[in-house]
């Protein structure tokens, strides 16, 4: 463990401390703690704390950051939407996730559950006869309302955070392209 010392680590993950750490900056060690789970270092707000090893890359190499979205269609209605978004990231890697909101979710819920509906398995039923709907989509975050700034923001803040990976699918080659107007880019 001491033998980072005096080396220079890149932040892939800010962590819960705001305006304390910069996804992509290195940090050079100042000290370890001995189970090796944090590092000392001088933070952008010039104070010397401890942060989470698991914050860095201890190899010093470059992170991967996210650059740009690309809606793909407009929004409709910024508190009843869902609509897909590409992301662009440093490393030339595309991802893609659903942003919507949660109007929309129960809107999509109970048009399900409509009279004469239930179709496949959409639909289930408990021993009582009580009808429900469910809907699993991991990659789909929700924003209490649409905007490309909103949209911005949210998958910035998900990506220093460490959390867009988890959140977002890799964009499969087969099935889609990039896209050609970049006017929508936030």
């Amino acid at each position: 463990m001491d033998e980072w010392v005096g080396n220079w680590v890149t932040c892939v993950r800010t962590g819960n401390r705001p305006g304390t750490l910069t996804k992509g900056k290195k940090y050079q060690v100042l000290k370890v703690k001995p189970d090796g789970s944090c590092l000392r270092l001088k933070g952008d707000n010039d104070r010397h704390q401890w942060y989470q090893t698991s914050n860095f890359d201890l190899t010093g190499g470059t992170a991967v950051l996210l650059e740009k979205v690309h809606l793909q269609y407009p929004i409709s209605n910024p508190l009843d939407d869902l609509i897909e978004v590409n992301l662009e990231f440093s490393d030339g890697s595309w991802r893609w996730c659903y942003c919507a909101t949660p109007q929309y979710l129960v809107r999509l819920l109970a048009s399900k559950m409509e009279v004469g509906r239930p179709t496949g398995d959409e639909v289930l039923q408990t021993s009582t006869g009580q009808l429900f709907s469910h809907l699993y989509i991991p990659e789909v975050i929700f924003l209490s309302s649409l905007s490309e700034e909103a949209i911005w923001l949210t998958l910035k803040y998900m990506d220093n955070q460490g959390e867009l990976q988890a959140a977002s699918k890799p964009c499969n080659e087969v099935d889609w392209e990039e896209p050609e107007d970049s006017s929508d880019d936030a």
